[in-house]
C-alpha cells in the first residue's frame, strides 16, 4: 500500500514538473514576442519621426534658423528618439550619392568599383560583367559574359 502511494506521489510531482516547464517556456515565448513586437514599433516610430522631421527641414526655413535637434538632414549622423518603452537610433543618409547600377554606363561603373579598391583591369571586367547581366541581347562585351558562357 505504501509503495502505491509513493508511486501516485511520484506522478503527481512528475505531472506538476512538466506544467512548471511548458508554463516557464511559454512564458519566455510570450517575452520575446513583446519584446519583438516593442523593436517593431520603435522603429516604425523612429521612421515616422523622420519622416516628419526631415519634411519639416524642406518646408522653407531658413539655414540659420535651422537647429540639428529639430530639423534632421540627410547628414548621416545617428540621431536618438526616446519614447516610453524605450528609444529608437534614427540615421537618415543621402541617396545622391549611390549609383543606380541598372542605368549606369560603362565608365560610371568602373569608376565606382575603382573608388570601391578595385584594380583597374579588374573594375573593367566587373563592369563588362555587369553590363552584360544587365543589357537585354546576348553578345558579350569584351570582358563580359552571357548566359551561355
Amino acid at each position: 500500500m505504501i509503495i502505491a502511494v509513493l508511486w501516485i506521489c511520484m506522478l503527481l510531482m512528475w505531472f506538476a514538473m512538466q506544467i512548471s516547464t511548458e508554463v516557464r517556456l511559454q512564458g519566455a515565448v510570450d517575452v520575446n514576442h513583446i519584446r519583438k513586437s516593442e523593436a517593431l514599433l520603435l522603429s516604425l516610430g523612429g521612421i515616422n519621426e523622420a519622416i516628419a522631421r526631415i519634411g519639416q527641414a524642406e518646408s522653407g526655413i531658413s539655414s540659420a534658423s535651422r537647429n540639428r535637434e529639430r530639423y534632421w538632414l540627410p547628414d548621416g549622423l545617428p540621431r536618438h528618439v526616446k519614447y516610453r518603452t524605450g528609444q529608437a537610433t534614427v540615421i537618415i543618409k543621402s541617396e545622391t550619392k549611390k549609383v543606380n547600377v541598372n542605368k549606369a554606363n560603362h565608365s560610371t561603373l568602373v569608376q565606382v568599383l575603382q573608388k570601391a579598391g578595385v584594380q583597374e583591369g579588374e573594375a573593367d571586367h566587373l563592369a563588362d560583367l555587369i553590363g552584360d547581366f544587365i543589357d537585354a541581347d546576348d553578345s558579350p562585351r569584351a570582358n563580359g559574359a552571357e548566359g551561355s558562357q
